[in-house]
């Protein structure tokens, strides 16, 4: 037997798996927002990962990076220099 939709009330549901799937389909279906339920699932002293800054490139870690691809260069440049003056001693 099935209920009409008048008679039907979802605050009297008993089954736990029907439970979940009526709010499934509400936040799905009905566009229902779920409950924020951070405050109670984390205890106060840990931030959650959603408020935590964001981690960006400190300056020493960007120098790093700096120096490394300029002494990269510089001996890519060194190589290439070096090949060239022994090119041409070759041809004399």
């Amino acid at each position: 037997m099935t209920l009409s939709n008048q008679n039907w009330d979802h605050a009297h549901i008993n089954d736990h798996a029907d439970r979940l799937m009526d709010v499934a389909l509400a936040e799905l279906v009905g566009g229902k927002s779920p409950p924020d339920l951070t405050s109670r699932m984390l205890p106060d002293q840990i931030q959650p990962l959603a408020n935590s800054p964001k981690r960006y490139r400190t300056p020493t870690k960007l120098g790093f990076w700096v120096s490394f691809a300029a002494a990269a260069m510089l001996f890519a440049a060194a190589t290439l220099a070096i090949e060239k003056e022994r090119k041409r001693k070759k041809l004399r």
